[in-house]
């Protein structure tokens, strides 16, 4: 290619036509804008002017170029055109192109670049040659970002982690700008900076940034830098913790485009590229980069997700903390674990007492507020390596690994005993927290997750059974227990329609007379196969489960039915028969709805109905209770109040439960009473003062000797109940015609005691 001299063009001013102002045409004033890089080539082959796109794509300082051979800017690639063609372009006259060249940078890279060349000289010597070129690089770079995209877009979809998705990106940031290293950080959980990737990022800067507190003064000034790429300052007082690290690894220039979560709210990472050279970020670098911080944004929210589901598939909502399914995989890895380490696995299965109660008092906020506080309490004294999770309701299992006694079991389990005894506040009010605990050691290699729990179940039950907030061992007679109340559960189902329950009657006699002048309906379960099952067997199985409901249905439908067919007692009275409400027949809807229409089918008179509730039975839900109980006073039944002496404050209970027609002492205050001394003496003492003087009734249970009923009658009891004064029996009306009312025999025979002193429901 010939250099020719350059001529020098006079400006071309042409009028505005619309505000008559001069526009300026020079070469100089009109490739100020154009975005691609332009060149116009003097006839002696100089530059006589270039756009401002070189400058910015290629480093070169315009004012330097003008004058030079068009080579100082672009030349032919042998692989796309010769050079000799490429000379022949320039001397012939008319456009050429697309051509393949190269554009040389101001470090002397050189780019692919596809080139339109418009030679406009004229024979004498004049006019000029224009190059418009397009960078191919760039445009491949963004083609294969978007292609490399398309397939990170695929990789995150498929579930590819954010690491994976941060290594690619740093990799193929390196790869297009090859003389730049590149690294990705991000917040993790417990809020500092991570380097997820920097393949060639020196370490002593890496160290600077791994870990990095959002809080501190570099930390800050990521945060606010703007949301889109750009360089820095290192020199700024805000980068000084890198000042030191980029002098020391030969940085120069440093690109960071911060990473915003996808909503916008918050910083959860950024994208930084180091170069050894002050090289202006180009508009190809500057999309690279945006899209590589969009990329990570996509990826961290995807695993931020991902996260979520797997958290929440295996941790409680509430509490946050493991459910069952995780619960079973950490005691099945504890077991595992015990076999290396030749050490045990304990498991406590704690079930809050009367946590019912809560909810139905307080309302479900604050039953979930205790729920969170037990949680909470778990936590605190579990040790190092164990879990704690919730099972479901209210209960909660804790897995200890490293057990080498059972003495270390039971320390676990007595500081959780402990961590609970102190009430959970909510909105003013104190709700009591208490706990049943189940201890089970895995015994053997052959151990299982689901059978260590289940052990540790029936243990809880256990605990229960020995009156709540107690600690339980586990032994496998609570496995055989377990085992016959599930059978005991099984069998009640249907029961009452099948015919299997049957009604005795206990004669209650007025003191001293003697004189029979009520029953109370006990009930027995005539199981096929087992013979008559003891109440205590299956009663407390009924309550639990709720099929007490149905059982005591049936119950009252077949005293009041069999009510009817007893004889009058003297005088034209009728006997009155006594009925056990259990706490949950006494919490069921539609039970004074259903003794009403009884009332009415049958005719009996109200006066000959007495209806026996505990004081547990009053305790479950007070205010229900004492609405139920006055809807059936209301009715012109009797109302008795069971067991009297057992609950925890009873006293207070007979001044709430005005209703109340008649007492009943328990019978392990009578067992005592013939002894003037004993305290079981002085309580049957105040009870009968304290009733006398409110207008009630007070009836003995459980006598059982001569000394116990001249005792009872000497303390002013008005009636009597237990063996001594009659058994239970199936036919109540032999027992009303052979009495007729008349005193009972002084001396009874000693019946057989199985199940003594149960009550019907």
């Amino acid at each position: 290619m010939t250099a020719r001299r350059p001529r020098t063009d006079p400006p071309l001013p042409f009028p505005d036509p619309v505000g008559e102002r001069v526009i300026d045409l020079r070469p100089d004033a009109v490739l100020a804008h154009v975005t691609d890089l332009v060149a116009v080539v003097s006839p002696d082959g100089t530059l006589a002017a270039v756009s401002s796109s070189v400058h910015q794509r290629l480093g070169h300082r315009r004012d330097r170029l003008v004058g030079e051979p068009v080579s100082a800017l672009f030349v032919a690639d042998p692989e796309y055109v010769p050079t000799e063609d490429l000379d022949r372009i320039f001397v012939e006259p008319g456009a050429h192109g697309p051509v393949t060249l190269r554009a040389l940078s101001a470090d002397g890279r050189s780019r692919l670049v596809s080139a339109v060349i418009d030679n406009q000289l004229t024979p004498d010597g004049g006019g000029s040659v224009v190059v418009t070129a397009v960078d191919l690089t760039e445009r491949r770079m963004i083609e294969a970002a978007l292609a490399e995209q398309r397939v990170l877009l695929e990789a995150i979809a498929r579930g590819a982690g954010v690491e994976v998705v941060a290594e690619r990106l740093a990799e193929r940031i390196e790869h297009w700008l090859p003389e730049a290293v590149a690294a990705v950080v991000i917040r993790d959980r417990s809020d500092r900076w991570r380097v997820l990737a920097a393949p060639s990022v020196p370490d002593g800067f890496r160290k600077v940034l791994d870990g990095m507190d959002p809080r501190s003064p570099l930390g800050r000034t990521i945060s606010r830098l703007p949301a889109h790429a750009g360089s820095i300052d290192i020199a700024d007082p805000g980068w000084f913790p890198l000042r030191a690290a980029a002098r020391a690894s030969g940085i120069e220039s440093l690109w960071i485009r911060p990473v915003a979560s996808l909503d916008g709210a918050d910083h959860v990472g950024a994208v930084l590229v180091l170069r050894t050279d002050h090289r202006v970020l180009g508009e190809g670098d500057v999309d690279l980069l945006e899209q590589s911080a969009h990329l990570v944004a996509i990826a961290v929210e995807r695993q931020r997700a991902t996260e979520a589901l797997e958290h929440r598939a295996l941790h409680d909502d509430l509490t946050a903390l493991p459910n069952r399914t995780l619960l079973l995989d950490r005691v099945s890895q504890a077991l595992s674990a015990s076999l290396r380490d030749q050490t045990g696995v304990a498991v406590l299965f704690v079930d809050l007492d009367r946590f019912k109660n809560v909810n139905d008092t307080h309302g479900h906020a604050a039953g979930d507020a205790v729920l969170v506080e037990v949680a909470d309490r778990l936590r605190a004294v579990l040790r190092g390596g164990d879990t704690v999770g919730r099972l479901g309701g209210d209960e909660f299992l804790m897995v200890c690994s490293g057990i080498v006694e059972l003495s270390d079991a039971v320390a676990v389990a007595d500081r959780v005993w402990e961590a609970l005894q102190e009430p959970a506040v909510f909105e003013g009010h104190e709700l009591p927290v208490r706990a049943s605990i189940g201890v089970a050691l895995a015994e053997g290699p052959e151990a299982s997750a689901d059978e260590l729990i289940r052990d540790a179940d029936h243990a809880m039950y256990r605990a229960k059974e020995q009156g709540r907030n107690e600690v339980a061992l586990f032994d496998h007679a609570d496995h055989l227990r377990v085992v016959s109340r599930v059978d005991i559960e099984r069998g009640l189902h249907g029961a009452p329609e099948r015919g299997e329950m049957v009604l005795h009657f206990q004669p209650v006699v007025t003191l001293p007379d003697r004189r029979q002048t009520a029953v109370e309906a006990l009930v027995r379960w005539n199981r096929p196969g087992s013979g008559l099952v003891r109440p205590g067997d299956f009663i407390g199985v009924a309550e639990e489960t709720g099929l007490i409901v149905p059982v005591g249905a049936w119950v009252v439908e077949e005293a009041f039915h069999s009510a009817v067919a007893w004889p009058d007692l003297d005088a034209g009275t009728r006997m009155r028969v006594a009925i056990n409400l259990s706490p949950r027949q006494l919490s069921a809807p539609g039970l004074v709805d259903r003794v009403t229409r009884l009332f009415e089918r049958t005719g009996l008179d109200p006066l000959t109905v007495c209806f026996e509730v505990t004081e547990t039975a009053l305790a479950r839900d007070e205010d229900l209770a004492i609405a139920t109980l006055d809807r059936l006073k209301g009715l012109g039944v009797c109302i008795s109040i069971d067991d009297f002496g057992t609950g925890y404050a009873t006293l207070d209970y007979l001044r709430r439960f005005t209703m109340a027609d008649e007492l009943k002492i328990d019978q392990r205050f009578i067992a005592g009473i013939a002894d003037p001394l004993s305290q079981e003496h002085a309580i049957v003492a105040a009870s009968v003062s304290l009733a006398h003087s409110l207008g009630i009734e007070v009836v003995a249970e459980g006598i059982e000797t001569e000394e116990q009923l001249s005792t009872a009658i000497e303390l002013g009891c008005d009636k009597g109940q237990g063996y001594l004064l009659g058994v239970p029996e199936a036919f109540v009306a032999a027992v009303a015609t052979s009495t007729g009312g008349r005193p009972l025999p002084a001396n009874r025979p000693d019946p057989v005691r199985a199940g003594r002193g149960t009550r019907a429901t």
